[in-house]
């Protein structure tokens, strides 16, 4: 808390964005409504994914898009984490995710390797799917964990 996690997401992106990039700014349950809002007091319109079912819908209604910028991560559902891995693997969008990381139970569920896109998580996050042959699996059981 306080460390800059949201002036942060507000700064990449305005930068993706003034660079000609397309991209969305996400979060869930800000207390200032569908807005990112820094304690610098700088803040910028969001999509409020509260009542969004599906990212990847999400997404494909607003493509094309080169990024998503994710606010308030730790409060995104384990659905809506796994929806953003498959945005960065079949959409190919670059998805910045940001959350405390001393949260108790944050998990993001995202796999890091390999990735058409990118994903940076800005937070401590549990890497819980595994690429076996050509298939992403989030059942470890037959998966080699392999330092990359």
């Amino acid at each position: 808390m306080g460390s800059g996690k949201s002036t942060l997401a507000l700064q990449i992106h305005h930068n993706l964005s003034s660079r000609g990039l397309r991209g969305l700014l996400l979060t869930k349950l800000e207390p200032d409504g569908a807005q990112v809002t820094s304690r610098l007091g700088v803040s910028s319109p969001a999509v409020d994914i509260s009542a969004t079912p599906n990212l990847v819908a999400l997404a494909r209604q607003h493509m094309p898009l080169d990024f998503l910028v994710c606010d308030e991560v730790q409060f995104y559902s384990i659905e809506q984490c796994d929806e953003l891995a498959v945005i960065v693997d079949n959409l190919g969008i670059d998805v910045y995710s940001f959350g405390p990381s001393t949260s108790a139970g944050v998990m993001l569920r995202i796999g890091m390797y390999p990735r058409r896109g990118s994903i940076q998580c800005f937070q401590a996050f549990s890497l819980n799917s595994r690429v076996l042959g050509a298939i992403l699996r989030f059942d470890f059981r037959d998966c080699p964990i392999l330092d990359l």
